[in-house]
């Protein structure tokens, strides 16, 4: 049983929406994958400056206790870095998984699509043949009517 253009139409127009829909997701991972590795860009450039900060302060002579307070501290943003690094890979994962879905639902859109152009090139050549077979037809009548008698 053949789906009717309309019902094709239809499924044509549910696909889109669905990839569209998976479109707007994978935009939206991305974006979120961007924030975390803005914010690990961030961690990081501070904990260089901190870096920086301290040797010149170890320079100029620091007490052992603010020595150790400081390097704790950058012991500290490196475990969120770390940890940071792990939430954008985890990201990526997901920007990933959210592109392998968007494609699906593409693939199934443009298969449709396909689909759809076929049965009305089809369709076209059933119309044509049906149209050739009618001027045949009237053609051939016009002659017998035409035709001289013997």
């Amino acid at each position: 049983m053949a789906l009717k253009p309309t019902g094709l139409l239809t499924v044509k127009k549910l696909a889109m929406n669905a990839e569209r829909k998976e479109a707007v997701r994978l935009a939206e991972c991305m974006r979120r994958a961007e924030e975390k590795k803005a914010k690990l860009g961030e961690l990081e450039a501070y904990l260089k400056e901190y870096t920086g900060a301290l040797l010149t302060l170890g320079e100029q002579g620091l007490p052992v206790l603010e020595l150790r307070r400081r390097h704790a501290f950058m012991v500290q943003i490196n475990a969120v870095i770390i940890q940071q690094q792990s939430v954008v890979v985890a990201a990526q994962h997901l920007v990933d998984e959210c592109r392998q879905r968007w494609f699906q639902a593409k693939r199934k859109a443009d298969g449709i699509s396909d689909l759809i152009l076929r049965k009305e090139q089809e369709l076209n050549r059933v119309e044509d043949k049906r149209a050739q077979r009618l001027m045949d037809d009237l053609s051939a009548q016009r002659w017998s009517r035409n035709k001289p008698t013997d």
